[in-house]
Parts: structure tokens; C-alpha cells; sequence
């Protein structure tokens, strides 16, 4: 069996996504000036080269060998969906909620079908405008359908795949550059699924780099391998700090590649302390970190708006940005703790009795069709 779990990777997306949810707090915050942070998109993109490194690791064999491309896809529909829909739900008791108190939403319901079928990726929307049912869903779509790609891929071309998806990284490179001025600060219009399957490329070449053994060297030496992580985690943030959204960013996937590979050896210091209970703890609850952290936000901006109508707080609440009261400094960083704690909770539940409950059921449906495949 192929599969392989690489725990350390794992930590690395929960502190990933953790950024794209402070990322995504508007408002007078010193942490927003932090560079990685203010570019704090970007790290989506860790996600899609992750997310090509484990399923190649988990599926890239079992494919070429015959594994049914609909089972696969199943597995990956009830390892994404059920959280999608119930985040969907969780919009649509808001903007009903609204339409009955004659409110104005951006939302409407062909959005919600096309969210619903998992393609908002594909929807017609320019510059920074979007899909207001859980926006960080269009990375959900755009990976469902670069999922069938990565299993078309390996059925049509077998053990020669990997051309293919140097392919890809080739095909979607000028589609990135040239097609907007935001490099890779796309979502929607198809944009973002070319985001995701260059990402994705990458993330299976970095699985060959890693089975061909080529950075074994690593394990030999805990001082060398420290020295390669925190190089390779530095070049990261580096990175994401310089370039934002310039096409620079098109740099950002190989170099989270490389991390991914060195990374996956947990050979080094950085992966040790990745290793740890409270890391792995986070990483357990990346996905639904990245899926609920806007609800979350929202409905927190929504009970501090309430509460300062009611109260003199030390923070203004201005759409979807927080700010300083006058003579009061940090406040609104200070706010950022309750949200990301809530976060964190709202994860928790929702990994308990949403996330995990729907991959499992997704396995055991599968499994118990076809005993000879090993989940």
C-alpha cells in the first residue's frame, strides 16, 4: 500500500490555514503589517501543493493500477462536501434571516446552486468581486475538479504521468501571467482552477522528488536536516512576504514543494516541533479552520457591532473591519485572540460531527463495495 500519513504536513496546513483566517480580519491590526500576513492568501496555495503531495502518495498507484475513478472521487466528494454543505446551510439561516428583516444581501440563489454543484470556481466574477456563500469555498471547487483531472490523468497515461503534469504546470503558467495583473491572487472565472492545478502539479512532482529518496540525505543528520527546514520554512515566508499579488507569486508554489519534501522527512527540528500536541491539534482541524473562519468572523463583527451600541468599547466595529477606538491602541489586535479561539472551537465541533463522520462514511462505503482496496 502506497498511502502514507505524513503528520508534520499536516501541522504545517493547520498553521497555514490559521494565517489565511487572520489574513482575513480586516481593520487597524499591527499583525496585518506583519508581510506574510498582509499576503496571507497565498498560503491557499500551500494547500494545493499539499493537497498534490498526499494524493499522489495516497491514490497515484491505486489509480494506475485500476482503482475505480468514480470510488475515488466519491472518497474525495465525502471528504469535502458534507463540511460545504453544512457551511452553505450555516449562509443561507443568515440571508434568510436578513431577507425577513428586509435587509440587503449579496447573496443570491444562483450563486447558491452553482456553490452547491461546486462550481463556483468556474462563476464570472472579475477583480476582487466574488461568491458571498462562504467565499474560501471556491478552493473546494476548484480541487474537487482538479481531483478528476489527477485521476483522468493517471488512467490515460499510466506510469508516464508525470510528463503530464509538468504539462500542466507548463499550460497553466502563461494562463496565470498573463491573465491577470494579480498573478495568482485569482479565484473565480477558471482563473482558479488553473491557480489550483499548477499548485497541485507541483505537489506531484514533489511526491516523485520524495520517493525517489533524493533529499534521503536528510535523515542522516538532525543538525543538517534543522538547518534545511528552517531554510526551507524561512524561504516560505519570504516569499509570500515579497510578492503578494504580483505574478511573482508563481514562485511560491515550487518553494512550497521543496518545503513540502523536506518536511515530509521529519527529520529536523521545525518538523519536531510540528510534531507536537497542540500543532497536530491544529492541523487536525485545517480544513475546517479554513472553511468556518469567515462565518466565524462575520458573526463575531456582528455581536461586537451589537455590543458597542450598548457599551463604550475600546474597539469600532466598520463593516467588516475592526479598528481602534480613539485614545486606545492594540485593541483590535486583542481582538483577534477571541476570534481565532472561536475559531478554533467552532472547528473542533464541527471536525467531530461533520468532517470526520463524512470521510469516514465515504470509506466505509467504498470499502465495503470492493474489499480488495485498502483505505
Amino acid at each position: 500500500m502506497e498511502s502514507r500519513h505524513f503528520i508534520a504536513l499536516d501541522s504545517l496546513r493547520g498553521i497555514c490555514a490559521s494565517i489565511v483566517a487572520i489574513f482575513h480580519v480586516d481593520g487597524d491590526l499591527y499583525i496585518k503589517s506583519i508581510p506574510f500576513v498582509a499576503n496571507g492568501f497565498l498560503f491557499v496555495d500551500f494547500f494545493f501543493v499539499l493537497s498534490g503531495f498526499v494524493i499522489a502518495a495516497s491514490y497515484r498507484q491505486k489509480i494506475i493500477e485500476g482503482f475505480p475513478i468514480g470510488k475515488f472521487m466519491f472518497l474525495r466528494w465525502g471528504r469535502l462536501y458534507p463540511l460545504h454543505a453544512f457551511m452553505l446551510l450555516a449562509y443561507l439561516s443568515v440571508a434568510l434571516y436578513k431577507l425577513s428583516y428586509g435587509q440587503a444581501a449579496p447573496y443570491s440563489m444562483s450563486e447558491f446552486i452553482g456553490s452547491a454543484l461546486l462550481l463556483q470556481a468556474f462563476e464570472p466574477h472579475f477583480g476582487l468581486d466574488m461568491n458571498h456563500w462562504n467565499p474560501p469555498s471556491w478552493s473546494i471547487s476548484s480541487e474537487f475538479w482538479t481531483y478528476l483531472i489527477f485521476a483522468l490523468t493517471l488512467r490515460f497515461s499510466g506510469r508516464n504521468y508525470l510528463a503530464a503534469f509538468y504539462a500542466f504546470i507548463a499550460l497553466t503558467t502563461p494562463i496565470l501571467l498573463f491573465g491577470s495583473e494579480r498573478g495568482m491572487n485569482v479565484c473565480f472565472t477558471g482563473a482558479g482552477i488553473a491557480r489550483c492545478l499548477f499548485g497541485f502539479s507541483f505537489g506531484v512532482v514533489a511526491y516523485q522528488t520524495w520517493q525517489r529518496g533524493l533529499f534521503d540525505g536528510l535523515k542522516r543528520s538532525y543538525l543538517i536536516a534543522s538547518v534545511v527546514e528552517v531554510a526551507a520554512l524561512a524561504a516560505c515566508l519570504a516569499i509570500v512576504s515579497y510578492t503578494g499579488s504580483s505574478r511573482t507569486g508563481l514562485l511560491c508554489p515550487p518553494i512550497f514543494a521543496v518545503t513540502v519534501v523536506v518536511i515530509a522527512h521529519q527529520a529536523g527540528a521545525a518538523s519536531r516541533l510540528l510534531l507536537t500536541s497542540p500543532l497536530i491539534f491544529v492541523g487536525t482541524l485545517s480544513y475546517s479552520i479554513y472553511m468556518t473562519h469567515e462565518f466565524v468572523l462575520a458573526r463575531l463583527l456582528n455581536a461586537m457591532s451589537w455590543l458597542s451600541k450598548q457599551l463604550s468599547l475600546p474597539i469600532l466595529i466598520d463593516g467588516f473591519a475592526i479598528t481602534n477606538a480613539p485614545g486606545h491602541v492594540l485593541w483590535s489586535d486583542l481582538a483577534v485572540i477571541p476570534f481565532y479561539g472561536a475559531v478554533l472551537c467552532i472547528s473542533w465541533m464541527t471536525f467531530r460531527t461533520i468532517e470526520n463522520p463524512g470521510r469516514l462514511w465515504s470509506r466505509e462505503i467504498v470499502s465495503s463495495s470492493r474489499k480488495k482496496f485498502a483505505y
